[in-house]
């Protein structure tokens, strides 16, 4: 309906209530801000594609330092960015039956904060370095990322060493996450989707094995702050881990930077559990039953190759197409 003249004075309620004629607006006119989309013969086709530029994959240069651990740099200087990341063996394969879930806390207590600052103060001090520093485990390892600027390197390795050495590993934020991972856990239960994905482990692995293992609320709460303590203490050694460096820097600067900061840093890290070979469940059709569910989800599987195969990258992109 129209609006009311604003400039007439309403008399009445029914006056002002009324419909009011207005004069009609005139017709949108065609390519009013004179824009034109022509329908030229060059359209028709795709353009071809462009040359293909020569790749030549980056040295790598791989050393050790003398606590044992394996260095492999790739040294780029075209932009003043280094990224750092620490590969050490175990993760939730490890996991204790019935702690189901342990690594992936242990991994992201580790980033809260170091004895001397807690998470609030250690994610402030991040923040203006304006570096990435982050914890997370996978299933036969165990990851600690940095990315810095090159002229805030000293300081992002000063938080690192800190966070290797004295982690804060603090009761009341293990709790927190715990609480954070059994929301996740709750909401995960009431998609199908990765309800459905939950199960994979166990019915391609076979239930006893270190790639079946599945996290529930009981096995997250029975995961104490000590038990973290006892697995980073175990897993988090220098001989036996792998340091990945990228960006602007030198091996003589790591060996001089990372020899200032972790040079008391000693020990070999626990092997972790070799994941065995497939023993899939009997059965062909898996069903889960979920009363009240509002949605079904059909999830058709099938194991793949290894990844040291040389056929393992042809079927990921057959998946694609």
């Amino acid at each position: 309906p129209a609006a009311p003249n604003a400039t007439a004075p309403a008399t009445s309620v029914a006056a002002a209530t009324e419909p009011v004629a207005t004069a009609a607006k005139p017709a949108a006119t065609e390519h009013t801000q004179g824009l034109a989309f022509p329908h030229e013969a060059f359209r028709a086709q795709q353009p071809p594609a462009a040359p293909a530029h020569a790749f030549s994959p980056p040295a790598v240069v791989t050393f050790s330092l003398s606590n044992g651990l394996e260095v492999y740099l790739v040294e780029r200087h075209q932009l003043p960015t280094i990224a750092l990341q620490w590969v050490f063996p175990g993760g939730s394969g490890d996991d204790v039956p019935g702690k189901e879930g342990t690594a992936a806390l242990c991994l992201n207590l580790l980033d809260d904060g170091t004895e001397a600052l807690d998470k609030i103060a250690f994610g402030e001090r991040v923040a203006d370095l304006g570096s990435v520093l982050a914890a997370a485990a996978a299933l036969d390892q165990q990851t600690l990322t940095a990315n810095t600027l090159r002229k805030n390197l000293d300081a992002t390795l000063d938080l690192l060493a800190e966070t290797i050495v004295h982690p804060g590993l603090r009761s009341s934020d293990h709790d927190r996450n715990i609480a954070t991972e059994t929301a996740t856990l709750r909401q995960a239960k009431g998609t199908p989707a990765t309800l459905s994905r939950r199960l994979l482990g166990p019915v391609f692995y076979g239930d006893h094995s270190p790639a079946a293992k599945v996290a529930t609320e009981s096995s997250l709460h029975a995961v104490t702050a000590a038990d973290c303590r006892a697995h980073l203490a175990a897993f988090l050694k220098p001989k036996g881990a792998k340091l990945f460096v990228a960006g602007d820097i030198t091996r003589a600067e790591i060996e001089a930077k990372l020899g200032q900061r972790l040079g008391t840093w000693q020990g070999t890290s626990q092997r972790g559990l070799p994941v065995t070979e497939l023993q899939p469940r009997q059965g062909r059709l898996f069903f889960a039953d979920v009363p009240g569910a509002a949605q079904s989800v059909i999830m058709l599987a099938h194991p793949g190759p290894r990844r040291q195969a040389a056929d393992y990258y042809p079927p990921r992109i057959m998946m694609d197409v």
